[in-house]
């Protein structure tokens, strides 16, 4: 089920954008889920170059394994919910706005 964010077009979007980070709840949530956002792209880019370098050393162990998988896995998690949770927060201000 399509929430009213998700209807929008683009241009209703970038308003409903711009009016929401006019708002201190907007600057503060927004930052927020920047901060989670960036943190799990230098995680995901981490993990990344943490394999490459094992792989490229010819020296992957078991314990590489158990540090860039959970790591890989928390950083996409981070990604996914900050996009999510922006959605989330952007519906409810849309709705309440009208």
């Amino acid at each position: 089920m399509k929430t009213k964010y998700q209807r929008m077009n683009k241009e209703e979007k970038k308003n409903l954008i711009e009016e929401y980070k006019k708002t201190t709840k907007g600057k503060e949530s927004l930052s927020r889920l920047n901060r989670i956002m960036i943190i799990g792209l230098i995680g995901l880019i981490y993990g990344i170059g943490e394999a490459l370098y094992s792989y490229i050393k010819d020296e992957i162990k078991i314990s590489d394994y158990l540090t860039i998988i959970p790591l890989l896995i928390a950083s996409f998690i981070f990604i996914i919910m900050s996009f999510n949770l922006r959605k989330k927060e952007l519906n409810k201000f849309a709705i309440k706005r009208k």
